[in-house]
């Protein structure tokens, strides 16, 4: 038997096995080249006289025109009820003249001042043989949406001792925080039977159509340590005015009077 020479056999090049090598190298070489080439040309810019396109999102958050409901909040329409009046009936002239303060001297337990809410800002009226809730209404009902309406009242008054009592008055419940100083008493002048006496309205009495025309105010049995000035203001709030969360009115309809104590 021959003897095979192994170093030999081993170092023998196969020239099929070193082309394909040989062509694989060359591909790669070509195609680095190729790929820096790409790599190293320049960005083209937009023409000078052709602007640059700006896509719509990325203005979006910038340009975005203010929702319907922001606008509603900062340019709210007048609604409803637009205007609101304190009137003092001066029973020997047999008119009601509107309210600009009050002034008398406060005794305890003795009624001070009655005022009536009118949908108008005349000076003075008369009823003119007509029944409360025929005048009323029709300063009421001029208004569109006055049905959606409603009466409100805030009282405020210092105390000597520096404290200042405030609360506004929805309900008739809503007045006995502050009863031993000033008693409230608040009317539905327009639900009665017209023509006969009535007194002060009652929780158990009020209902949807319920509204408050008028309050009368009455020094409490510590009248002695409420300051000279009492402020009171009528407002009318509907679903378009409301209140804020401490319960402050922020509707643009009221009228304030200030009733003061002449008693030394």
């Amino acid at each position: 038997m021959k003897k095979i020479n192994k170093q030999k056999i081993k170092n023998k090049p196969s020239s099929g096995i070193i082309s394909a090598k040989r062509l694989a190298a060359v591909l790669a070489a070509a195609a680095s080249a190729f790929i820096m080439a790409a790599c190293s040309e320049p960005k083209q810019q937009a023409a000078a006289d052709e602007p640059e396109q700006t896509y719509a999102s990325e203005t979006a958050a910038s340009e975005e025109p203010s929702s319907p409901a922001a606008q509603e909040e900062t340019t709210l329409a007048p609604y409803g009820v637009t205007t609101l009046s304190l009137y003092v009936y001066n029973q020997a002239a047999g008119i009601r003249e509107r309210s600009e303060g009050y002034s008398s001297e406060w005794v305890r337990g003795k009624d001070i001042v009655s005022f009536e809410a009118f949908a108008t800002d005349e000076a003075s009226f008369s009823f003119g043989g007509r029944y409360f809730d025929s005048v009323w209404n029709s300063y009421w009902e001029r208004f569109d949406n006055a049905e959606e309406c409603k009466i409100g009242y805030t009282i405020a008054f210092p105390l000597k001792s520096g404290e200042i009592v405030k609360k506004t008055i929805l309900h008739p419940d809503d007045v006995f925080s502050y009863r031993n100083y000033l008693e409230c008493y608040l009317y539905d002048d327009v639900h009665q039977v017209q023509g006969n006496w009535y007194s002060h309205l009652l929780a158990s009495e009020v209902t949807d159509d319920t509204v408050m025309t008028s309050i009368k105010l009455t020094a409490g049995a510590d009248i002695d340590q409420v300051g000279s000035t009492i402020t009171l203001t009528a407002f009318v709030y509907s679903p378009k005015y409301g209140f804020d969360e401490a319960g402050n009115y922020t509707g643009p309809v009221q009228y304030t009077v200030t009733v003061k104590n002449t008693a030394g």
